[in-house]
């Protein structure tokens, strides 16, 4: 049983950019009650088992104002965000992208930045639970992850298994 607490207090945490949205939607840092919330997802960029793909890092630099609290957030912890450079993600996102609809892959790929195939990507190689707000549809993160045997959760589990109190 002591093994397995450990194992889990070392899980890394791949998080997408809709679920960081929502974080900042609903749980905003200048609220005393979330400082907590914002405390521990620092915390766990320092300590390296909260990340994402440099990808999300893009998404919510267009979709937001340069003077949004995420992007601010997001610049000042830059390094979670992970380069597409080795040859495991470069791999893994030929396998993920085989597992979309080519329609699907097509209209999403053409509107700009698009991290879920790289942000699963990236789980597969590092071996991370993905944190998404998106359901578990086709053509989606959690189906996708799925299809890898890659685990994912909504916020509020996320929030339970990293004890937000």
């Amino acid at each position: 049983m002591e093994k397995h607490l450990k194992l889990s207090e070392n899980l890394i945490y791949c998080i997408d950019a809709d679920a960081l949205i929502n974080i900042k939607k609903h749980y905003p840092k200048d609220i005393d009650l979330f400082s907590p919330i914002w405390n521990k997802l620092e915390d766990m960029v320092k300590n390296d088992t909260l990340i994402s793909s440099i990808e999300v890092f893009e998404e919510i630099n267009d979709a937001t104002d340069k003077n949004d609290f995420l992007l601010q957030w997001s610049t000042k912890n830059k390094n979670m965000f992970r380069g597409i450079d080795d040859n495991c993600q470069k791999e893994e996102f030929e396998n993920v992208k085989s597992k979309y609809d080519k329609d699907y892959w097509d209209k999403e790929s053409a509107k700009g930045p698009w991290a879920d195939p790289w942000l699963i990507a990236l789980s597969i190689c590092k071996k991370a639970t993905l944190v998404t707000s998106e359901k578990n549809a086709q053509n989606h993160i959690p189906y996708i992850a799925d299809c890898f045997k890659i685990h994912s959760m909504n916020l509020l589990d996320f929030f339970r298994k990293i004890k937000i109190k």
